[in-house]
């Protein structure tokens, strides 16, 4: 930028930054919504005479206008007859010269250079304060036109002074300002609002700084093979196809993709509370798989619908922390005109001249070991090898034969031959219809694609630009969200400034992937906070991009008891058959499900009783067998004899007793050990030990 005249200063420097916005306004060299339209404009007519038409009674479409002559048309025929005038011509040659083009009354003048020697008369003054008139009018109509293209804001204060400031740092990309007095209030708020987030990632390299003031108080780079010399976005673009190469050194550049994007999520991730603090976020990002990093994936660091997302509006170099820094001192840094004549000298456009072209092609020819002049006739130059991953200068070749005589006709007609139109009359009777050859499937194809499109569109409103109040309630809102603060969020859910409409509004809208912060908040399972969006508005029936509502969301029972609780509560607040929950959930409901749940807990624990006592019987009668079946026959008949002693008797007669504890035996099968007879192997065992000592 030619501004080496003006001084700068830096928006954060708020001491000397705003002592120069005192009784500031919009620049009368801004074009703002505010300025009255002109009541009249000049229109050519189909003669080539100039005529003032209210703006009122004139509706001329955009494309009915010269560019190069500053001048618009009613109809077409008169655009077609301006074409061929000498005027046209000479402003056309001009332009391509990258010379000033001239009015109709300069090129008149120049047309009769030799009546320019009478001096003095009346007329000629009033040509020359004219002619005077237009050029001070296509001077600011310039101006206006390099102010628009350097994306720049221009005001003026009571001193006189023009300061310059970047168009990014108060509106964004697509929003306008809705009148001069909104930018004014946005630039005297603009010293306040220093904390900004600076990420650019290009070729494998990222880099990212968050500045309060001009200070970085976090930054963060990363390098990783992503791409391969030479090479570009080739690899890349055959990987999305399907058909990715397969050698090592691919394998590694797609590991690369993927872990670059992975770091640059956990590092966003990690930055999550401070990034919710800032007032401004600047990115670049070139090419898909960039800004898919930023904001695809599940889990993505920045959201599209961000208001305070801007792009980076000058060329950028690699992405490294000296150039984050770089950056962020010219988005920051303000120009200063002490009057309008420093500004109109100063600000002129960057134009390459002639000799830094030839200056470029004795370059490229010295490059290519040729002379400029066999450069210049053989065209291109010859190389053994093309490189196809470089750019290469276009060839100049001659034109055809043909079409040179019919330039040389053309441009000679303008000094003395006359063109004539003819009217004809044609007969349409003979006109016939062509056959229609196309099958109906495929129109039936192509209407279907039209409707999807079109459906898609109505389905998509265009974001309306929040005021400030309501931009600062949804970074309280998404910021206590994210952080996992309860009370914060209650806080800002009883801000008296704004509506419960807008809270709704706030509270239900979707990130790039149809998710909604009660999406959110139900896949973290925290269910005091979804119970707190529920009750202040948040619409439990909506559904991401992938036709999921925030109950199918929730990862634990407790928050999906939160939905089913608050439709029982407010059963006619939403249509509960949109939003996936299965039933509602009421006190009552609860305690008898409890009962129910804990008597079949008790019939449970009795069948289970009764199953072990009967595996306890089982399990005896086998021991039972099984030292009967031990026994000898001596053992076995003394054993029966007792039992048939016993049951004639039909008295309790102890015929046998254990011989460590004395318990009755009759009937049973002892435990035998030196002689001795015991009731069980305890018994046994005691014994034992207690021979032993």
């Amino acid at each position: 930028m030619a501004e080496t005249e003006a001084r700068s200063c830096f928006v954060y420097d708020t001491k000397g930054f705003v002592s120069v916005l005192d009784e500031i306004q919009v620049s009368e060299f801004m074009k703002s919504k505010s300025t009255p339209p002109p009541l009249s404009l000049p229109v050519a007519t189909s003669e080539g005479n100039l005529a003032t038409v209210p703006l009122d009674d004139l509706r001329i479409s955009d494309t009915l206008y010269c560019s190069y002559c500053s001048t618009g048309f009613l109809d077409k025929e008169a655009q077609r007859s301006h074409y061929k005038l000498d005027w046209h011509r000479y402003n056309l040659k001009q332009a391509i010269a990258q010379k000033k083009t001239v009015s109709e009354e300069k090129f008149s003048q120049i047309v009769d250079d030799d009546m320019s020697s009478i001096s003095g008369s009346e007329t000629e003054d009033e040509t020359e304060t004219d002619t005077t008139d237009v050029e001070n009018a296509r001077e600011e109509e310039r101006l206006k036109h390099l102010i628009a293209r350097r994306s720049r804001v221009l005001f003026s204060n009571s001193c006189g002074q023009v300061i310059s400031v970047h168009r990014c740092l108060l509106l964004n990309k697509k929003e306008e300002a809705a009148s001069d007095d909104h930018l004014v209030s946005l630039m005297k708020k603009l010293p306040y609002r220093t904390t900004w987030l600076v990420v650019m990632m290009g070729g494998g390299h990222f880099a990212a700084a968050l500045f309060k003031g001009g200070e970085a108080i976090l930054h963060k780079t990363f390098h990783s093979y992503t791409v391969r010399k030479a090479q570009g976005g080739s690899q890349s673009t055959k990987d999305n196809k399907g058909t990715h190469a397969k050698s090592a050194g691919s394998s590694l550049r797609r590991y690369n993709e993927q872990s670059l994007a992975q770091h640059i999520q956990e590092l966003m991730k990690t930055w999550g509370p401070d990034i919710v603090k800032c007032d401004l976020i600047f990115y670049r990002a070139v090419g898909r798989s960039n800004m898919s990093s930023l904001f695809g994936g599940p889990s993505a660091p920045l959201l599209k619908a961000d208001p305070r997302l801007r792009t980076i509006p000058f060329p950028t170099r690699r992405p490294t922390f000296s150039e984050v820094q770089r950056v962020h001192s010219l988005l920051a840094m303000t120009f200063i005109y002490d009057s309008n004549e420093m500004f109109k000298t100063s600000f002129h456009p960057l134009k390459i001249q002639k000799d830094e072209f030839d200056e470029k092609d004795k370059r490229r020819c010295k490059k290519n070991g040729e002379t400029q002049e066999s450069g210049s006739a053989s065209g291109s130059p010859r190389k053994s090898h093309i490189d196809r991953g470089k750019e290469r200068p276009s060839p100049v070749r001659e034109l055809p034969g043909i079409i040179q005589q019919l330039a040389a006709i053309s441009t000679s007609g303008s000094e003395g031959d006359t063109m004539f139109m003819r009217e004809e009359e044609v007969s349409f009777l003979d006109l016939r219809e062509y056959e229609d050859t196309v099958p109906q499937e495929v129109k039936d194809r192509v209407s279907m694609k039209k409707r999807k499109k079109k459906k898609k569109m109505e389905s998509g409103p265009e974001k309306e630009s929040m005021r400030e109040e309501l931009q600062r309630f949804w970074k309280e809102v998404h910021g206590a969200c994210a952080r996992g603060d309860l009370d914060a969020l209650e806080s800002a859910l009883e801000t008296p400034q704004v509506t419960k409409e807008e809270v709704s509004m706030v509270l239900n809208q979707r990130n790039v992937r149809g998710e909604t912060v009660l999406h959110q908040m139900a896949g973290e399972c925290r269910s005091d906070t979804v119970r707190l969006l529920l009750v202040n508005g948040a619409d439990p029936c909506i559904k991401d991009k992938k036709a999921q509502t925030a109950y199918d969301h929730a990862g634990d029972k407790p928050t999906r008891n939160v939905f089913r609780r608050f439709m029982g509560e407010f059963p006619d607040l939403h249509d509960y058959s949109k939003s996936h929950i299965p039933s509602a959930l009421t006190d009552e409901i609860e305690a008898e499900a409890s009962e129910k749940r804990r008597a079949m807990r008790k019939a449970k624990r009795v069948k289970m009783k009764e199953r072990k006592e009967e595996l306890e019987e089982i399990k005896k009668e086998e021991d039972e067998k099984n030292r009967f079946l031990a026994l000898s026959d001596r053992e076995k008949r003394a054993l029966a004899a007792e039992k048939r002693l016993i049951a004639s008797s039909g008295k309790n007669v102890v015929l046998s007793r254990c011989y460590c504890c004395a318990a009755d035996m009759t009937g049973k099968v002892p435990f035998e050990y030196d002689n001795n007879r015991f009731c069980t192997m305890d018994c046994l065992k005691k014994h034992r030990l207690a021979g032993k000592k």
